[in-house]
């Protein structure tokens, strides 16, 4: 059933806030939690801010930009976030605080996507697809692909993931980090991949979408 609207719909600013004590725009997207939303700047603020008043909750210097869009574990109450200063972090939604931090070789672009219950992943400039434990931060494995990766991963419902490089490659990667297939589409890649109804779908700077199904041989 379709529903018609007689009356126009009208938007009404809420609040217009600038991110104090934050002089920096905002790249990433804002995430909704239970304790506030979280923003990400790119003068290296994590704040997380009252979703009625905007009012701040807590806020948390992380010393350089924030590009990556922050991610939330339901579970264990973590915030993840990548950083230019080549470090991930896992940073408490309810009180602003770093539970860990991890050491990559470059700095970080890819927004994080949750694989699992369990487990973070993302990609690096330093040309490496990370999966870390999503509780303490400890590696379970590293992938080298061909060049630095902005995009973020997803995975499917069997936990294999496709990642995008700069360079233009498309990988179809297992559960344990091993590269099952790769692809190429003309031009750079920064849009991130996705998996939709069985097909990967990804757009290229070379002005098209692409859609790739799978064939067994």
């Amino acid at each position: 059933m379709r529903l018609v609207y007689n009356k126009p719909v009208v938007l009404t600013a809420h609040f217009a806030l600038q991110v104090v004590p934050s002089n920096g725009s905002l790249y990433a997207s804002p995430l909704a939690t239970h304790w506030g939303i979280v923003c990400a700047t790119l003068d290296g603020w994590l704040i997380s801010l009252n979703g009625e008043s905007g009012a701040a909750v807590w806020m948390l210097s992380l010393g350089q930009p924030l590009f990556t869009t922050p991610i939330l574990s339901p579970d264990l109450d973590l915030l993840y976030v990548g950083c230019v200063s080549r470090t991930f972090y896992a940073v408490s939604a309810r009180h602003g605080t770093v539970v860990w931090q991890f050491a990559t070789a470059a700095p970080i672009f890819s927004s994080p996507v949750l694989h699992g219950q369990n487990s973070v992943l993302f990609g690096c400039h330093d040309h490496h697809l990370y999966l870390l434990d999503a509780a303490s931060g400890r590696l379970i494995w590293k992938r080298e692909l061909d060049s630095e990766i902005f995009a973020s991963p997803d995975f499917d419902a069997s936990g294999r993931i496709v990642a995008a490089t700069v360079q233009g490659s498309v990988y179809l990667i297992d559960s344990d980090g091993e590269v099952l297939s790769s692809f190429k589409p003309g031009g750079h890649v920064f849009s991130s991949p996705l998996f939709i109804s069985g097909r990967i779908m990804v757009g290229s700077r070379d002005n098209f979408l692409y859609c790739y199904k799978e064939e067994y041989r």
